[in-house]
């Protein structure tokens, strides 16, 4: 059976449905009526509901998200159907929360605002965690790891270590400028700002992925450019790969989670990098024309695949 893990920060999603009620009497700005609070799992939780998700349509795989689990966040979890995916290492930390409020018609964020826990948890916690997960399963390696890091303090160097010794192929979704907790993965995919972050300024996108190539032992890296798709760069050679269109835009909340997890996915089922990446880039594609944050239904990834295959045709 496949195998694939998720290690990172678990966040929550709350999304504040409202509508404009006119000038406040209080202060020059607008009055907004809350209409709905809606709470999701974020991060790499989010992350994980998509592997979930997507796997289900690519073939049977068991699916593991490791990190600190808080109640609050282990309850939302429930509404995507698969809270089995969840093991919970340390509940003891706060919950960061990312707020958003949103013009319910037409959507449309207005503001939001972050309440972060930077805490680190205890490695020694996630080192019998795996080592657990590992003889549970009779030492079978999970076939690919993803680190999704939202620097709220659950990824470290000892992190990446332990995630490599259980892990065929680790593919990280950085944040931050340290790079040096990144050593040891097979794949990373910044988007065009985590890469400035990574990066010394004064360089090209070309000149700053062989750079991050270079500093982690030569490794793939990925770029995502948001609207404009993403670009691979292998060996010093860049290949811009342009989105599938599945309608317009609408939020472009957790696009990139959606990314990763079907990148990871597309490489535990035995894609080649290439058609991986392509595949992802269809994903985000299609999680930008749906509101908050998006898990996708099995009928949804079997209308990308799809499409996909009819554009190979055409190109052919």
């Amino acid at each position: 059976m496949i195998r694939i893990l998720i290690v990172g920060d678990a966040l929550i999603d709350r999304t504040l449905k409202c509508r404009p009620k006119g000038l406040s009497p209080e202060a020059p700005i607008v009055n907004w009526e809350v209409q709905e609070s809606i709470d999701l799992p974020g991060g790499a939780a989010n992350v994980a509901i998509n592997v979930y998700q997507i796997s289900k349509a690519l073939g049977e795989a068991e699916v593991i998200f490791a990190g600190p689990i808080s109640e609050e966040i282990y309850k939302i979890t429930r509404y995507s159907g698969c809270p089995q995916v969840f093991r919970e290492i340390n509940d003891s930390r706060r919950t960061s929360i990312k707020s958003r409020i949103v013009n319910a018609s037409p959507f449309q964020q207005i503001v939001r605002f972050d309440s972060d826990n930077r805490e680190s948890f205890p490695l020694e916690d996630l080192n019998s965690f795996i080592a657990g997960l590992l003889m549970d399963s009779k030492n079978q390696k999970f076939d690919v790891a993803i680190v999704s890091d939202y620097g709220a303090g659950s990824i470290s160097k000892g992190v990446l270590a332990a995630v490599g010794w259980a892990a065929k192929k680790v593919v990280v979704d950085p944040k931050g400028n340290d790079l040096t907790k990144y050593i040891g993965c097979d794949l990373i995919c910044p988007n065009l700002r985590e890469l400035n972050d990574l990066v010394p300024a004064g360089k090209h996108e070309q000149e700053k992925a062989d750079y991050l190539s270079n500093s982690l032992r030569n490794i793939p890296v990925i770029v995502k450019r948001g609207g404009r798709g993403c670009c691979l760069y292998l060996h010093g050679v860049g290949h811009e790969i342009v989105p599938s269109r599945f309608g317009p835009e609408i939020d472009p909340t957790g696009a990139g989670d959606t990314f990763i997890a079907s990148l990871a996915s597309a490489l535990a089922f035995g894609q080649d990098l290439f058609s991986s990446v392509v595949f992802a880039n269809a994903m985000g594609g299609m999680s930008v024309t749906k509101p908050l944050c998006y898990f996708p239904s099995k009928s949804e990834v079997e209308q990308v695949i799809q499409s996909l295959a009819i554009e190979n045709k055409l190109e052919e």
